[in-house]
């Protein structure tokens, strides 16, 4: 299916949603997840189609995104990388509409998978989901007074090159770096720490309600929430230093957070990884009986996406990218991984 035929099949599939239909919205547990299915929700209400169910999931976690959905005739994914799902979904008998912006797979799909990504027709765009759904909805709801969430939600996601259109109206910096020091960058920061305490249910919940960006902005259940976060991130940012293993020949940084300081692993990383762009940042996240990986490299030197996929544990993009390992694995990955950066290093 290509990309033209690929809108209008997403056109027809919003407008042929009824009453009757049993209606699932899935997104990414992160800043671009959560504005991409606030706009998403936003745009449909407006259309008259409802919503039944709306989750928050992850691609380490894809075993129970195939479960929720099960219930539900109709299947709505944003921002959640299709290599995990594309077999589930290939033999479910579902219509199913999928806007992302990961890498897709080289793989046939359903017929009854609508898939829509900017990297079908440019591997190397970055356009994150937000920016994506925002540009879609566009065409069919008039949703143009809610583009501040595309903007802060693509910011979040650390687009900027590939969505000037969108940001240069909102924004100006010198590089892109400084697109955390704008208000809009600062937005996307302050609420994503508060979804670590409030949940991203919460958070999206908000998101819907609020009326404009100053509203979002002076919410008080937010500003409470980030204020323990940072309370939190702070604490785990020492951890991480403190536990870090500096591999110098290779770049990288490898580190280890265990559980009581959960819920910051990426924004760490990131944060990390904008400070040292050259440096490639492995933080390892006690979740639950596993480890998630948040891998982070600004150069994109190293193809941290394919390389997790090689590995078997997860997947993303070139410069930020992520998947999960059992709590035993810890030193067979770390040898692998150390394995595989030495060797594209020659």
């Amino acid at each position: 299916m290509n990309p033209h035929e690929a809108f209008w099949k997403g056109k027809d599939f919003v407008s042929n949603l009824k009453p009757s239909d049993k209606v699932i919205l899935v997104h990414h547990k992160d800043c671009d997840g959560t504005y991409s299915a606030a706009i998403v929700s936003i745009a449909l209400k407006r259309l008259d189609k409802k919503i039944d169910k709306i989750i928050a999931g992850s691609t380490e976690k894809s075993d129970d995104i195939v479960k929720a959905i099960k219930p539900y005739n109709k299947v709505i994914i944003v921002d959640i990388g299709i290599d995990l799902l594309f077999k589930e979904l290939n033999q479910m008998d579902k219509e199913i509409l999928y806007l992302d912006h990961h890498m897709p797979v080289d793989k046939e799909l359903s017929k009854d998978i609508v898939y829509i990504n900017p990297r079908l027709e440019n591997d190397k765009i970055y356009q994150p989901a937000t920016y994506v759904v925002f540009k879609f909805f566009s065409h069919i709801a008039d949703i143009s007074d809610k583009e501040w969430l595309a903007v802060i939600g693509t910011i979040g996601d650390y687009g900027y090159e590939d969505c000037r259109d969108l940001l240069d109206r909102y924004i100006e910096v010198e590089e892109k770096s400084g697109i955390w020091k704008t208000q809009y960058g600062k937005a996307a920061i302050e609420t994503v720490g508060a979804a670590a305490e409030i949940g991203f249910g919460k958070l999206l919940k908000i998101l819907i309600k609020s009326e404009n960006f100053e509203e979002l902005t002076r919410n008080k259940e937010i500003k409470t929430a980030y204020r323990k976060y940072e309370t939190m991130y702070e604490t785990a940012k020492k951890q991480f230093w403190k536990n870090a293993e500096m591999f110098d020949d290779v770049n990288l940084i490898f580190s280890v957070l265990d559980s009581k300081v959960e819920r910051v692993g990426s924004a760490i990383s990131t944060e990390t990884s904008t400070k040292y762009p050259d440096k490639i940042i492995f933080l390892l996240e006690k979740v639950d009986n596993f480890y998630k990986i948040h891998a982070r490299n600004q150069k994109g030197k190293v193809n941290l996406g394919k390389m997790l996929r090689d590995m078997g544990v997860g997947g993303g993009h070139i410069a930020a990218a992520g998947g999960k390992i059992n709590m035993k694995d810890l030193g067979g990955f770390k040898r692998n991984l150390l394995i595989k950066i030495r060797n594209k290093a020659k």
